[in-house]
């Protein structure tokens, strides 16, 4: 694909993609530990950084003032692009605000996605191609973006962060982890869970980032999730929804056309 970084105006952009290209086929089971790298590559060296922008690279720092510049759970989705074959093909960042030029740029800086000192199983490295800069509708269709429904199936599992026990319901559990995320990222009761069908455990993903210390976590495919209040894709859900778990795609039977929603 043509390299289309070149001519983008000073505007606020909300996605940009990449083609991946490693020697041998990246695996989507391992697709974490790419986003994870990559966000590692675009964010170093802003730990002191004093410019409140680099909140929507790092995500550090959320609370009151940064929901009040940029709205709810702004920060950057670092997603990857599976084919059919089940082979990370590309990866993208998504951002709802859209980064301001200095951090675009940052961003677009990144051309290698390089492997760190330590190994682990599934990482392939390559070499970053840009192929898309601009709204999420634009550079991200396939991921729904733009599009508005009340229903929306999993693309990618959906990863929990409530544990279950005996005691509990299995449907229970993972209808009130959704609904906590629903909360988390559209507002205490703006959005409200009616309907969640799910199918198989996604136990072949691997759940944890390169950090030692983050544990794994039980993956579903969801195959409906209904709500009250249509949203608006890019939708994403769940633990580490920021490095693409929880990706969503809008449903036929749920589709609205009025553009005036969340």
């Amino acid at each position: 694909m043509p390299d289309r970084s070149r001519g983008v105006a000073s505007r606020r952009v909300a996605a940009i993609r990449w083609e991946l290209r490693t020697r041998r086929p990246y695996p989507a089971w391992a697709g974490i530990l790419a986003t994870d790298r990559l966000r590692h590559l675009v964010v170093s060296g802003l730990d002191e950084s004093t410019d409140p922008e680099d909140f929507l690279l790092t995500g550090h720092g959320a609370g009151p003032l940064t929901e009040h510049r940029f709205g709810y759970h702004a920060h950057a989705h670092w997603l990857w692009i599976e084919d059919d074959e089940q082979h990370v093909v590309g990866l993208a960042l998504w951002c709802r605000p859209g980064l301001a030029a200095p951090q675009r740029d940052r961003v677009l800086s990144v051309r290698r996605l390089s492997r760190p000192d330590f190994n682990d199983a599934g990482f392939q490295p390559g070499d970053l191609s840009i192929s898309g800069v601009g709204s999420a509708a634009d550079a991200l269709p396939e991921l729904g973006s733009g599009l508005v429904s009340t229903a929306w199936a999993s693309a990618v599992p959906y990863l929990l962060t409530l544990h279950t026990k005996r005691s509990r319901q299995w449907e229970d559990v993972v209808a009130q982890d959704v609904q906590r995320y629903l909360d988390h990222y559209y507002g205490v009761g703006a959005v409200r869970l009616i309907t969640l069908q799910f199918g198989r455990a996604a136990s072949n993903y691997r759940t944890s980032r390169w950090d030692p210390a983050d544990s794994p976590s039980e993956a579903v495919w969801i195959e409906r999730m209904e709500v009250d209040v249509p949203l608006t894709g890019p939708v994403c859900l769940g633990r580490h929804s920021h490095f693409g778990f929880g990706r969503f795609v809008p449903l036929a039977d749920g589709l609205v056309t009025d553009p005036g929603l969340p």
